[in-house]
């Protein structure tokens, strides 16, 4: 949970007009407090809205409180249902479960705005395994276990989780299993950046970090609705200053930037020049075409070759 003084409250305007704003969207959480035990669905509603809205006044720490309001309230046995009538104020499975993957993104995405990276990562490794039924102790499993394990396995096995989740059609982006999987793996590849800038063990996230990769690239081709040039950029952006990193993690590294690259081919249309050619940019980064063996950099030529092609489909 968000601290006080991690919070994001920013004054908007006049400072006595932005409190005034934010008291009168806040004496609103007692209404739903109390509607909470008899009409969820409207409990749930209110929240909701009362979350955006405190957004919009730049309020963070109440939006993070809001927002753990309502997580609270749809994971409650007795908030679900299937309303047997049009009087009755009960939320759907799929009404909750939608909801609660939102909120939960939500206060992922504030953990990571204030630099609460491991908060992050901790809320969006929940909003992903509560909307895809996968069980997040065994993500935690092969991301303890990846670098003991060949590569090769460490790809079946993801693999396998992948085709184990459940996928739910959504309009939200952030719903999107890879989607949402590339967005954590970089909140925790920052969460290690922070801890070995403070000399600490920073084994833990980076190991999740690959995992959630490779997961996210395979789960990519299930969805068929990644968009593999957001990822894209999200990667390059997490391990820009991490060639230390990938040196350690080589033959992983090898596999994820493969994994991403075929995953783009098989996404792409011929025709579409503007991110064929954005892809190929990304891909000219020493970081996705490099290792470093004894301190120099060692270049992968398949990946070279692969990311030239995208290139070469931006003109044909």
């Amino acid at each position: 949970m968000l601290t006080s003084d991690d919070a994001v409250d920013v004054s908007v305007g006049n400072k006595k007009e932005s409190n005034a704003k934010i008291a009168e969207i806040v004496s609103k959480r007692r209404q739903a407090e109390r509607m909470a035990s008899t009409k969820p669905a409207t409990a749930a509603t209110v929240y909701f809205n009362m979350a955006k809205a405190l957004w919009q006044v730049h309020a963070g720490r109440e939006t993070a409180r809001t927002l753990d309001m309502l997580c609270a309230l749809l994971r409650r046995d007795d908030a679900v249902g299937q309303a047997a009538s049009s009087d009755d104020d009960a939320l759907s499975a799929g009404q909750a479960r939608k909801l609660l993957g939102l909120a939960t993104v939500g206060l992922m995405r504030i953990c990571a705005l204030v630099g609460q990276h491991d908060m992050a990562v901790e809320h969006g490794m929940r909003a992903f395994t509560d909307y895809t039924d996968l069980d997040g102790n065994v993500i935690q499993q092969l991301a303890f276990d990846i670098n003991e394990m060949p590569v090769a396995d460490a790809q079946a096995m993801c693999r396998a989780l992948a085709k184990q989740a459940t996928l739910r059609r959504s309009t939200d982006g952030c719903l999107v299993g890879s989607h949402l999987l590339s967005e954590i793996a970089g909140y925790a590849m920052a969460e290690a950046s922070r801890q070995m800038s403070k000399g600490q063990p920073a084994d833990t996230m980076l190991e999740l970090c690959l995992a959630l990769y490779m997961l996210a690239y395979e789960l990519g081709r299930r969805e068929k609705r990644a968009d593999v040039l957001i990822m894209a950029g999200e990667l390059v952006a997490a391990v820009e200053h991490s060639a230390q990193f990938i040196s350690e993690h080589a033959q992983l590294w090898h596999a994820i930037v493969s994994d991403l690259l075929l995953l783009f081919m098989e996404s792409i249309e011929h025709a579409d020049n503007v991110r064929c050619e954005a892809f190929e940019q990304l891909f000219a980064s020493p970081t996705m075409l490099c290792t470093h063996v004894d301190g120099q950099s060692v270049k992968w030529t398949d990946i070279d070759v692969g990311s030239q092609y995208a290139g070469v489909l931006a003109v044909h």
